[in-house]
């Protein structure tokens, strides 16, 4: 009986080194895509296990929070720039097409402008 258990020593050394580097490489993962350090998550997962690896997964995801912001601050612009941007320059003759409209935002820009006053688009 002690021959079995004693067979089976190694393999269930080597399960629990395997689980604990398959979980530290999935809060490296996890980390990575919600834009945390993967280095030191790897790190904190294989030292601390299960628990690093559901506290990665709670975390909020840094990448997301950076593009609402974004967003934010595009679309939320004080309403002194934002009745400006869509008034056609006094100097512009549609006619000569001498402005271009952004295809993104609708607003007229001159035409020697290669992003858009609104969005920050190029042509």
């Amino acid at each position: 009986m002690d021959s079995v258990f004693e067979s089976l020593i190694p393999i269930i050394v080597f399960m629990v080194i395997a689980q604990w580097l398959i979980i530290s490489f999935l809060g490296r993962w996890v980390a990575g895509e919600k834009g945390y350090s993967t280095g030191a998550w790897f790190w904190l997962c294989l030292l601390f296990g299960v628990v690093a690896l559901i506290a990665i997964c709670g975390a909020p995801n840094k990448l997301s929070e950076y593009r609402l912001k974004e967003l934010n601050r595009k679309f939320s612009s004080p309403s002194s720039e934002s009745s400006q941007t869509n008034i056609v320059p006094s100097t512009a003759n549609p006619v000569r097409g001498d402005f271009w409209v952004c295809k993104e935002c609708g607003t007229k820009n001159r035409a020697s402008e290669s992003a858009c006053n609104g969005c920050g688009r190029y042509k």
